[in-house]
């Protein structure tokens, strides 16, 4: 300070302590009405864990949260387009946290459309139905 040095030295030890992540899969796939079922984990030991799932338009199911690592919640697609429910984790360990986001995509049950109306045809005559459905890429098979 002003032109004078000091002459102690000084020593310090700063543990440096690892931020939580997961290491459990954040993304997962689920029909309609499945149950998602997901543990959290990661490899810092001693991990709490907090997640919150906000509102999804199209998801029947109403906002949740819990402060456990694990989920089991079935969820429901009312809509013809897979949908993605994101889970927000909150990980915390010795004092350091993290935020992280688990995705589940909600695929829709297709639904034929137009539905097929009740109706009649002499033997020997031709019938024609195309089938589509609002969810795409969905396939059919007749029998």
């Amino acid at each position: 300070l002003n032109g004078c040095v000091g002459t102690v030295l000084d020593t310090f030890t700063y543990i440096v302590r690892p931020t939580p992540t997961l290491s459990s899969a954040v993304t997962a796939s689920i029909c309609n009405g499945a149950t998602f079922g997901y543990n959290a984990s990661s490899l810092v030991d001693g991990t709490t864990y907090e997640w919150i799932r906000d509102t999804v338009i199209g998801i029947i199911q109403s906002p949740s949260s819990a402060s456990s690592g694990g989920i089991s919640e079935s969820l429901n697609n009312n809509t013809p387009n897979p949908l993605a429910a994101v889970y927000s984790f909150t990980l915390t360990a010795a004092g350091c946290t993290s935020t992280q986001g688990v995705t589940v995509t909600v695929n829709p049950t297709p639904v034929l459309f137009p539905t097929p109306l009740v109706g009649s045809v002499c033997s020997g005559d031709n019938f024609t139905f195309t089938q589509n459905s609002l969810t795409t890429l969905a396939t059919f098979s007749c029998s």
